[in-house]
């Protein structure tokens, strides 16, 4: 649980710095968006791994734009969230409905006395 609030967090806490940055750009108020970036640390700080880890998301907050950073030079929020996806994807998939192969390899999967049928006699 705690490697998943994290990178959630995490992909959450870069999105907040590039939409500050961006606002600070185009001269909008930047208030609203740094009190939610100083709110996501904070909670950022619960479940970091490590206190580098934490001190490293630290770091980019004193950055003026996140792609100053080298290893966020290339972000952007699409590529980035597909990233987040594919990093809690297997903490989660065993939870998740869907393709899994049932334990009785023989288990019958289909419905059962015309149950489709029945369906749509009934929605008619």
């Amino acid at each position: 649980m705690r490697r998943f609030s994290y990178a959630i967090l995490k992909h959450k806490y870069i999105e907040l710095l590039c939409i500050k940055s961006e606002a600070n750009v185009q001269g909008s108020s930047v208030d609203n968006a740094v009190e939610e970036v100083v709110k996501v640390l904070n909670e950022l700080e619960k479940y970091s791994p490590s206190k580098e880890d934490y001190s490293t998301m630290c770091l980019l907050l004193t950055l003026p734009r996140l792609s100053d950073h080298l290893q966020y030079k290339d972000w952007n929020p699409s590529n980035a969230r597909v990233q987040c996806f594919r990093e809690v994807y297997p903490l989660v998939a065993e939870f998740l409905p869907g393709d899994r192969k049932s334990a009785d390899a023989n288990a019958n999967t289909c419905a059962k006395n015309d149950r489709l049928i029945q369906l749509i006699i009934k929605g008619i």
